[in-house]
């Protein structure tokens, strides 16, 4: 099938969510669909990332944001209604050029990736599948409890907005796809039988089991340190959870760290922002600790420790999503003192640190497959689950 995938992101660099699972759903997908890949964001995409993509997309296009059409269409998003981040990515001359390459290369299907590229693909007159990813209207209402003042207003109006959108789009695309049974039960649509659950999954490859012989650090916390939530997770950390396990150090590691980020770097915390290779980071550590609270859809980073065989130790909610076996898989924290235990339990309990390194490995191994998967999402797309 000839196949059109819309997305606000080119999925290269995958130093964001979004961008890792679209990019290994193309080199699946790419298998059975010959794929046009259209891309709209406010990121400068270089050659050599392009590069990344062409063994598995018969045509590539990105589109750039300018800097002042994003502050129009924010202003717009005022009289509109519509959320702030589908808003400021919308350009009717770029909705023009789209539905002349749907002609063009005879697009019998439509994936669309995030709400946040949807007006460009809703009123198309092909059929078409929408990833949410993630329930976004609930991460945005999950961010605004953590912010006071205007920022939480503004989280919160774009939180019921975005609530409001992903209901009204929903009748526009003919297939629904979601990352995790709980950001299913966050969403406000009436009919949520429809939405069909598909998880990422795992280069259990590229992330081999083994660990360094030496440590670095203690404690590693790994993400994209751009992002609210996992800023708040390292401050939770340092703030929190440090003071109460003593002598012990902390990495953090990911691109875009913050300035609040940055300024927790001490003689027990090392910042280091992007790495080469993040498997590095996991290896070079004892124990990832991830105290996200905030958060929605499903943490790559908790997939990757695991798979690389590094204990990690997470609260309920992120596991909700993940569904490992706490104890056995996984080590469940939700306040810091609850965290400070199950660390010391790993510390001084090889018998469970084994354990949890081996049977965590075959969790991931059995239960998160981007071959599986994307089949399955290949199914939905033809209309065949």
């Amino acid at each position: 099938m000839n196949l059109l995938i819309i997305s606000s992101r080119f999925p290269y660099p995958l130093e964001k969510g979004d961008k890792l699972r679209l990019y290994y759903q193309i080199r699946e997908l790419a298998k059975w669909h010959k794929i046009t890949l259209v891309s709209v964001s406010d990121e400068k995409v270089s050659e050599r990332d392009k590069e990344q993509l062409k063994p598995f997309v018969y045509s590539q296009y990105h589109f750039d944001i300018t800097k002042g059409v994003r502050i129009y269409n924010r202003l717009s998003a005022i009289v509109t209604g519509l959320p702030i981040q589908v808003s400021q990515l919308y350009d009717p001359s770029i909705m023009r050029v789209i539905e002349k390459i749907a002609k063009r290369h005879h697009i019998g299907h439509i994936y669309c990736q995030l709400p946040r590229a949807a007006e460009y693909a809703r009123r198309l007159d092909i059929p078409k599948t929408i990833d949410y990813m993630d329930a976004f209207g609930e991460s945005m209402e999950k961010r605004a409890s953590i912010y006071s003042g205007f920022k939480k207003k503004l989280f919160s109006t774009e939180a019921k907005r975005m609530r409001k959108y992903e209901s009204r789009i929903f009748i526009d695309f003919d297939h629904h796809t979601l990352i995790s049974e709980q950001d299913k039960s966050y969403m406000a649509i009436s009919t949520p039988e429809l939405i069909h659950v598909v998880p990422n999954g795992i280069d259990t490859d590229f992330f081999s089991f083994g660990l360094a012989d030496e440590a670095n650090s203690d404690f590693a916390f790994i993400g994209n340190m751009g992002y609210p939530p996992n800023e708040a997770a390292a401050v939770y950390i340092t703030d929190l959870i440090l003071p109460l396990v003593q002598g012990r150090s902390l990495t953090i590691s990911g691109a875009r760290p913050t300035k609040i980020v940055q300024q927790l770097a001490s003689d027990s915390v090392n910042v280091v922002g992007w790495v080469k290779d993040i498997r590095d980071a996991y290896r070079s550590s004892q124990i990832f600790i991830a105290p996200i609270f905030s958060g929605t859809g499903q943490q790559n980073k908790i997939l990757e420790s695991m798979a690389i065989g590094l204990p990690c130790v997470t609260t309920t909610q992120v596991n909700n999503a993940i569904g490992a076996r706490e104890g056995e898989e996984v080590m469940i924290a939700d306040s810091p003192e609850e965290f400070a235990v199950a660390i010391k339990k790993l510390l001084n309990d090889d018998i469970l640190y084994k354990n949890i390194q081996r049977n965590a490995r075959n969790f991931v191994v059995d239960k998160y497959s981007w071959k599986e998967h994307v089949a399955r999402l290949s199914s939905i797309i033809e209309g065949n689950a």
